[in-house]
């Protein structure tokens, strides 16, 4: 009998603490130490994934047709503590700023120190590169 108590209360436990990690990525989250620092993107989930709008565009996001209430990270998943795979919104604009293309690239998220996140490349893209690395701290 007690066997089964101590196995339930671990396993409400180790569900309870997952939950509790898989939404350290919940909240806002504002772009630096690159040509779109003080970006700022909002990040809820929406049913068992997370999604990110940006709620404030700053720098070269603007210049590449970026607009408030984008979807700017979508269908990401929790993966391990501190760990996410999603998507990134890329945007691409003509000579007269009109945007010509959007697409998103599949990227991984990473929690590090604290409340800094890292975004990176999950693959090489059509011209065989990387996304350069994102890095946000949080704000909320």
């Amino acid at each position: 009998m007690y066997k089964y108590l101590f196995l339930i209360i671990a396993i409400l436990l180790s569900v309870s603490c997952t939950e509790e990690d898989a939404d350290r990525l919940v909240g806002k989250w504002e772009r630096f130490d690159d040509d779109a620092a003080g970006s700022i993107v909002k990040v809820q989930r929406v049913g068992d994934t997370y999604q990110g709008t940006l709620i404030e565009i700053k720098g070269k996001l603007k210049g590449l047709g970026f607009k408030r209430g984008d979807i700017k990270w979508k269908e990401i998943t929790f993966k391990q503590i501190n760990s996410y795979e999603g998507s990134d919104l890329l945007k691409g604009v003509d000579k007269w700023n009109k945007v010509v293309f959007t697409n998103y690239d599949n990227v991984f998220f990473e929690v590090i120190a604290n409340d800094i996140l890292r975004i990176t490349g999950a693959e090489p893209n059509a011209q065989g590169k990387s996304a350069p690395e994102q890095k946000w701290r949080r704000l909320q």
